[in-house]
């Protein structure tokens, strides 16, 4: 199961929670480094670019993180799972 979605649109990106795991790390997490970030559509919010790393941070503590690009003349987006929880 995926726990964030991102969406990447450039200078901004979407972040998604897709699990209860990634609702509850996003709201301890989002609100201490980035405090400004914009919530839109419900649980989803708005960061820029330079807080990527929020990103990294999140796949390096285990959630399973779904990363979606745009790719220029089609009409979809491409995905790409950057990482999986270990089983134990």
């Amino acid at each position: 199961m995926i726990d964030l979605q991102v969406e990447n649109h450039g200078s901004v990106l979407l972040l998604r929670p897709r699990s209860e795991m990634g609702r509850f790390w996003i709201a301890d997490h989002i609100p201490k480094v980035i405090p400004f970030a914009d919530q839109v559509n419900g649980p989803a919010f708005i960061i820029g670019r330079c807080y990527m790393g929020i990103v990294s941070d999140a796949i390096a503590q285990g959630l399973i993180v779904e990363q979606l690009r745009w790719i220029d003349g089609s009409n979809g987006y491409a995905a790409q799972i950057s990482a999986a929880r270990s089983s134990q």
